[in-house]
């Protein structure tokens, strides 16, 4: 009798100490699962990126998975996620299963747009590996990231089917490519008037200078996320694996 109330006694305690080992190892994912999307996994706001309320900027480029032209008035009535990366960013890799995911969801009414700074070879091999069946447009001068005033990757914007910016941010993962398609962190929900090229703001020519000289406007805080990849600033060619 007390041999079998012993067994009992240990077989208690090894459940036990399972269980508790159980919970521990969630706690621990859970942690990292907080320390990556952050207290808010929302778009992170930066100064980075043309304002909200501006007209998008207009620009033709090669789509490397189609090799045809594309022009972003071709997408004109249609709301336009358009993402900004290079294929040496980490980051930039991980969202492509959740950008094919939103290309292909018709109920979301946004068509997707990606931009690669990089030659066309490496921006196709990456298109290839990646399996994309949505526009990549080669920006191998990073003409349109300029035109847009993104100097980080990935980071995205939100077209209105106006052509005007709804929203803009760097977008790590997929929570905050959610909340950018939501239009989460607007401070309005009012629509933005639509403008005309006559409206837009003229660029101040002391900006101008400085992107000439190649010294950033602006010099951008890193993330969690980015700091660990190396994605601020991240518009130099170099050798890409996937």
């Amino acid at each position: 009798m007390n041999e079998l109330w012993l067994a009992s006694y240990l077989l208690l305690w090894v459940v036990v100490a399972g269980l508790s080992f159980i919970v521990m190892g969630l706690l621990r994912q859970l942690g990292l699962i907080q320390l990556r999307l952050g207290p808010d996994p929302g778009v992170l706001i930066t100064q980075e990126g043309l304002e909200r309320g501006t007209l998008a900027p207009e620009f033709a480029a090669l789509d490397v998975v189609n090799k045809q032209q594309v022009r972003l008035s071709d997408l004109k009535s249609q709301r336009v996620l358009a993402v900004f990366l290079t294929p040496t960013c980490i980051a930039c890799r991980q969202l492509m299963p959740h950008l094919k995911e939103i290309a292909r969801d018709s109920r979301r009414n946004v068509s997707v747009l990606t931009i690669c700074h990089g030659s066309e070879v490496t921006c196709g091999e990456f298109a290839k590996v990646y399996r994309l069946d949505f526009p990549l447009l080669l920006d191998a001068t990073n003409s349109i990231a300029e035109a847009y005033e993104v100097r980080m990757t990935p980071f995205g914007f939100l077209i209105g089917a106006d052509g005007v910016i709804r929203l803009r941010g760097i977008v790590n993962s997929w929570p905050q490519l959610e909340a950018l398609i939501e239009e989460e962190g607007t401070v309005s929900s009012k629509p933005w008037p639509s403008l005309s090229p006559a409206a837009m703001p003229s660029t101040h020519p002391e900006n101008n200078a400085i992107r000439d000289l190649g010294i950033p406007k602006v010099n951008p805080q890193p993330t969690a996320e980015s700091a660990a990849t190396g994605t601020v600033g991240d518009a130099g060619e170099r050798p890409w694996t996937p």
